[in-house]
């Protein structure tokens, strides 16, 4: 989930970040700048309309971010705005595990699809069942709501349903402690089966805890298109467009969106 999404809070994080970069006072060891500016360029790659943000393009940023990080979030960065010329330019700086890392994947997977790279798409789906798998036994002894949840999507994108079996779900959501945490994983257990009537009660569940969750603005939406409920569905994707523009959904959303207008003409 994304503090991000949340205006009152990315302000704060925003200020109080970049006071302390400011400070000449505060000795920072390169770690603590290393970890101050990877925040903010997560805020520029969730919300930034700037086609090249300072916060992961500019000279400082690239300097004190990790070459991989700094490349990463480029790459996803390029990808979700749809520059995929300059996003494929960045292919030969990535290793191929780091591209099927759960949070690099979907970006990948949808570049891949869209170029048609199949050999590289075949060798990313492969890589990815195996990254499942070798988290599987922390999923089932650790049972963190965020990790199942991005392990649900990657498996739903590479067709690896198979691998995170109905028991995984049923023992995390009885070890989380905070609601949201439960729904999350409800969530996340809806979206790999896609099981739409569920979907759409544990996103609406969700966004009662956290009613600036984007992401799950666009699943409920997306659960509701399916079930036919497209006018319910319209605000809920359209306030994803505007708000998620890191996400590699936006495609899809944009696609229920002109189906939706096509019905109503």
């Amino acid at each position: 989930m994304c503090d991000a999404d949340i205006l009152s809070v990315r302000i704060r994080i925003e200020k109080a970040t970049r006071a302390f970069l400011a400070r000449p006072d505060i000795p920072l060891t390169a770690r603590s700048r290393t970890v101050l500016r990877t925040q903010l360029a997560y805020i520029a790659l969730r919300t930034s309309d700037d086609p090249r943000p300072e916060d992961l393009f500019g000279e400082s940023a690239v300097r004190e971010l990790t070459k991989p990080t700094a490349t990463r979030m480029q790459f996803a960065f390029l990808c979700s705005r749809r520059q995929t010329t300059e996003a494929e330019s960045l292919l030969d700086q990535i290793d191929a595990d780091e591209l099927s890392a759960f949070r690099t994947f979907p970006y990948a997977f949808q570049l891949f699809q869209t170029r048609g790279r199949e050999s590289e798409l075949k060798l990313l789906l492969s890589m990815a069942r195996e990254k499942i798998e070798q988290h599987l036994t922390g999923y089932w002894l650790e049972a963190q709501a965020g990790n199942i949840y991005s392990s649900s999507i990657v498996a739903n994108l590479a067709d690896a349903s198979d691998l995170l079996p109905e028991a995984l779900f049923d023992q995390a959501i009885t070890r989380q402690a905070d609601p949201s945490d439960r729904d999350y994983v409800q969530l996340a257990r809806s979206i790999l089966r896609r099981d739409w009537s569920s979907q759409e009660q544990a996103a609406d569940q969700l966004l009662t805890h956290l009613p600036e969750y984007y992401d799950a603005m666009y699943h409920r939406g997306e659960a509701r298109f399916h079930l036919g409920k497209l006018e319910a569905a319209r605000p809920d994707l359209e306030l994803f467009l505007e708000k998620a523009k890191d996400s590699f959904l936006r495609s899809e959303a944009e696609r229920m969106l002109a189906e939706i207008a096509k019905a109503k003409s």
